[in-house]
């Protein structure tokens, strides 16, 4: 039986001045989508003026990709997300298509279709292990993200779909790798966690929490996943007994919109009206 003491810390991160490391300067009205390379060298910003950012941390150097097909892709990109080899950006915008970009021309290397129509793709994550992509995709009505939809694995070397795992019921804004890469989460429009196991290719559980509105998921190591909800609680499961460890609440009823774990698993942290963190023992 797994046993854990957990103390947490809860943070107002506005209470007090924030050091400023760096600033990239680009005239664009907000950032969408944001994500760092595994290296930890570059940074990716969807903009809001459709194109996609990439930053070097160190000297500050910026390139733009641009849209690929402007009169498909017309607004922010809603995800932006980097291959476990940190060679390939992808972007997804509110459209059929997504985008992949090689970092070493710096230039479009290929484009992948949403298999079925009127569906475009709304969140995306490569596998830590390389080789997959899962996408979620949606009807063609951007404003609704809780319509059914399909959640499928696509393998970006071929630019095919290999497997459709859900064709019902599937939100489309979260989706969640284990870092072993055998094992995918994904949301619910009941609130359900389902778990897929990426060899067969077949549901393995359905984790149902102490809400109806989870809203975020995030794996740690070891099989830890995080579940955030939103009447302000988290979740903390074993995914590979398929049993809750325990609930954790930061002491407000405020939703939950992000969750994270750290890469050795000793701490958890939320994110909603507060930033709290809980430290494992």
């Amino acid at each position: 039986m797994l046993t854990k003491t957990f103390t947490h810390k809860v943070t107002n991160p506005w209470a007090k001045p924030i050091a400023e490391v760096t600033e990239f300067n680009h005239q664009f009205t907000g950032a969408s989508s944001a994500a760092f390379s595994p290296d930890g060298h570059s940074l990716a910003v969807g903009t809001g003026d459709g194109t996609v950012s990439l930053w070097n941390i160190a000297t500050g150097a910026e390139t733009v990709f641009p849209y690929l097909n402007p009169v498909l892709w017309n607004s922010s990109p809603s995800c932006v997300a980097f291959d476990a080899a940190g060679g390939t950006l992808a972007s997804v915008y509110a459209s059929p298509t997504v985008g992949l970009w090689s970092l070493d021309t710096r230039t479009s290397s290929a484009t992948l279709t949403a298999d079925g129509p009127g569906y475009w793709v709304t969140s995306l994550v490569y596998s830590p292990a390389g080789g997959l992509l899962a996408a979620a995709t949606g009807s063609d009505n951007p404003g609704n993200t809780t319509s059914d939809g399909l959640l499928q694995l696509w393998n970006p070397s071929s630019r095919t779909v290999i497997a459709t795992l859900a064709r019902t019921n599937t939100d489309r804004n979260a989706l969640a790798f284990s870092p072993d890469g055998t094992t995918l989460a994904n949301l619910r429009n009941d609130g359900s966690i389902f778990l897929w196991d990426i060899r067969s290719r077949e549901s393995v559980a359905t984790l149902t929490g102490p809400g109806s509105g989870v809203t975020c998921i995030a794996f740690g190591p070891g099989g830890i996943l995080a579940s955030g909800y939103s009447n302000g609680t988290v979740g903390l499961w074993d995914a590979k007994t398929r049993k809750s460890l325990t609930d954790l609440r930061p002491g407000t009823n405020a939703k939950i919109n992000c969750v994270a774990i750290s890469p050795d698993g000793k701490t958890v942290s939320s994110g909603g009206r507060n930033l709290t963190t809980w430290t494992i023992k």
